[in-house]
């Protein structure tokens, strides 16, 4: 999902985190996001997570792979 459709709608992920919730952000331009979200569909195949969720998880590892294969003098190793 983009940013700007994550902050606009409010059944998103980020805007269903109460204030006082910790978050996590990855962005495509981090070259470990592919393997961090890669590990989180795996993990959450074996669980069995909703199928959606995974489904939603797997679509936005295709964005960031082709968003990297789009950019790569903006893709880095994260400061």
């Amino acid at each position: 999902m983009l940013k700007k459709d994550e902050v606009s709608d409010p059944n998103s992920c980020l805007n269903k985190a109460t204030d006082d919730m910790p978050i996590f952000v990855l962005k495509a331009a981090d070259l470990i996001a592919v393997k961090a979200l890669s590990a989180w569909i795996a993990e959450a195949t074996r669980l069995q997570v909703n199928q959606a969720k995974i489904t939603g998880a797997c679509s936005a590892l295709e964005k960031f792979l082709a968003w990297q294969g789009e950019n790569p003098e903006r893709t880095k190793i994260p400061d």
